[in-house]
């Protein structure tokens, strides 16, 4: 049998009634009805020399602790947790007609109710893209204040499109740990970044917003590039390809990959222009045969490898750049400059300038003058055009002193690049 506990200021002695009434016979009657978070308790009055009524409270339906005494037959409670359940017993006080001492004259009927409250939001939502949609993945949130959560709902940010889910039986309680849930977001543009947001709902409330979700941007993986060529250096290989097909999200970048061995290079692209389609892999073994594929890359994924292409680095090879079609009097001799197969990498079209700098003679006496290698390997690979079909064609060069300083540019308006 539960024991009641006098509270306050009524503890002077207490005589617990033996064979109490039970509580379907408690003269009390005592309702319990809920606002919220609120609880209003009330009972009948007990009749004779009550002088009040001791409330006490449990929350796991066996220890009761006591919570007020009053003087009236009601009483309410504010700020109870939502979802939890409380049980509640009132006892009637009053003076022993013998003994004078404070005794239960009564004990009413217990009563079960549970506060109700908004749900708290879905926790771990996370977003993952697909071809003009995503995938939103949560989780039930911690509490679900004190009724089953009927349905979910994903925001998306921006257009505002959403999906739902409508709870199962496994969804009802309020568990983080539990399975993981979902929607999928249809009708958003592929190339655009979206965010979501999820709320629950029950038959109380709806929760508020969840923190936002992982950014993600829909489409597909891009294509393969294509049209990939790969050109012997000095322990290296410069790469180029044609720009992939994004699928409906903006390409990010390229990584280039020679195997044996793995070496790579990379292409990245920034806000202001797109990631380029050539690199250079170095640490590669001159002589070696290697092939060389490229992998496309966009905020969903990364595409298949491209078609191959074969390679094997070769030591520097001579070529021959000149003479200056200009006649200039410092500039008639051939410059002879140590590159590599990639004297092509040299042309460039309009007006724009190659500086060839690391000349071991004084210009003004016309002699053969020889680029150190890496800074030839530098101009080889940072430019990739090519050859005309008939092996020559006219480029723009400026040449930089042993000082640094430009030798007449006026004097070196067109040259002949000729592989050797």
């Amino acid at each position: 049998m539960r024991a009641p506990r006098l509270a306050g200021a009524l503890v002077m002695a207490v005589t617990l009634l033996t064979g109490a009434m039970a509580a379907s016979a408690s003269p009390l009657h005592l309702t319990a009805s809920t606002k919220g978070t609120t609880v209003t308790l009330t009972w009948n009055a007990m009749s004779g020399p009550v002088i009040g009524y001791a409330v006490e409270r449990s929350t796991n339906g066996k220890t009761f602790v006591p919570a007020r005494n009053v003087l009236t037959t009601s009483t309410t409670f504010t700020g109870l947790r939502a979802g939890v359940a409380y049980d509640f017993v009132v006892d009637a006080i009053d003076r022993g007609a013998s003994t004078n001492e404070i005794r239960v004259a009564a004990t009413s009927n217990v009563v079960v109710i549970t506060p109700l409250g908004a749900p708290q939001p879905p926790t771990s939502v996370s977003l993952r893209a697909r071809v003009g949609g995503a995938l939103v993945t949560f989780r039930a949130p911690r509490s679900n204040g004190g009724l089953p959560v009927l349905a979910y709902r994903a925001v998306a940010s921006p257009s505002g499109r959403s999906c739902r889910l409508v709870s199962t039986k496994a969804d009802l309680g309020a568990d983080p740990t539990g399975p993981t849930l979902s929607c999928v977001l249809s009708g958003l543009r592929n190339g655009v970044h979206y965010r979501v947001r999820v709320t629950d709902t029950t038959r109380y409330a709806t929760s508020r917003p969840s923190p936002w979700s992982n950014v993600v941007t829909p489409g597909r993986i891009p294509s393969p590039p294509t049209g990939v060529a790969a050109v012997p250096l000095e322990q290296s290989a410069g790469v180029s390809w044609h720009s992939a097909f994004g699928g409906g999200s903006p390409v990010t970048g390229y990584v280039a990959t020679a195997e044996p061995g793995g070496a790579t290079c990379s292409t990245r692209a920034s806000a202001r222009q797109p990631a380029g389609d050539t690199c250079v892999i170095s640490g590669l073994t001159d002589s070696l045969s290697y092939t060389v594929t490229v992998a496309a890359t966009n905020a969903v994924g990364t595409s298949k490898p491209s078609g191959t292409a074969v390679v094997v680095p070769d030591p520097l090879n001579t070529t021959t750049i000149g003479p200056f079609a200009n006649g200039s009097a410092e500039l008639t001799s051939s410059l002879q400059s140590s590159v590599t197969d990639l004297a092509q990498a040299i042309v460039l079209s309009g007006a724009t300038y190659v500086s060839l700098q690391g000349f071991a003679n004084d210009l003004s006496g016309g002699a053969a003058a020889t680029l150190a290698n890496q800074r030839a390997r530098t101009v080889a690979t940072a430019l990739t055009l090519a050859l005309a079909s008939d092996g020559s064609t006219s480029v723009t060069v400026q040449v930089i002193g042993p000082g640094g300083a430009a030798a007449n540019p006026a004097n070196a308006t067109s040259v002949v690049a000729t592989s050797s």
